[in-house]
């Protein structure tokens, strides 16, 4: 759509605002040289799937830790300490978590630059849920704070991969 159109009355819209807002500035982008394919050979006598040499391979994707967790959070356990839950669906999952080894102190340290002396973890068989507790990288409500209720640092942990989930 070009920036001139953008600019047009919406049909059957009576309010204030009338034209269309873009994510990018200028609205047009420069998609590079535009390429056609044809093909032009007549091909008798055989199946479609026989003119392509062809390989499938079984891929299990690679889970994540929401394949085993209904619940990945993070919290303050009060102004030193943060803290996460990893709450499982269900058994399978939990014994599946716990097997991984994922959830240990070396990964917490390198993730979050802490001493793994001082990072717990606990495995809650009984909550299908493992917590893992280490101390703030800033105090709750420093200067330097950028989340105050630790709400988003679980965020990092997100993306791992795990093998796949049961």
């Amino acid at each position: 759509m070009s920036a001139a159109s953008s600019h047009l009355p919406i049909a059957d819209y009576d309010g204030l605002v009338s034209t269309l807002a873009y994510p990018y500035s200028p609205p047009e982008t420069d998609r590079g040289p535009l390429y056609r394919f044809t093909l032009n050979h007549v091909a008798t006598g055989i199946t479609p799937t026989e003119l392509f040499r062809t390989t499938t391979e079984d891929v299990r994707p690679m889970a994540t830790l929401l394949d085993y967790c209904s619940l990945v959070r993070s919290k303050n356990a009060g102004p030193f300490t943060l803290t996460f839950d990893f709450m499982c669906h269900d058994q399978a999952a939990y014994d599946a978590l716990v097997t991984t080894g994922l959830l240990n102190k070396d990964l917490f340290a390198t993730v979050y630059g802490t001493d793994p002396d001082q990072i717990l973890v606990v495995n809650h068989p009984g909550a299908l849920a493992v917590k893992v507790s280490l101390p703030r990288p800033t105090v709750q409500g420093d200067l330097h704070d950028s989340d105050c209720y630790a709400g988003q640092q679980y965020a990092p942990l997100m993306d791992m991969e795990l093998p796949p989930a049961p």
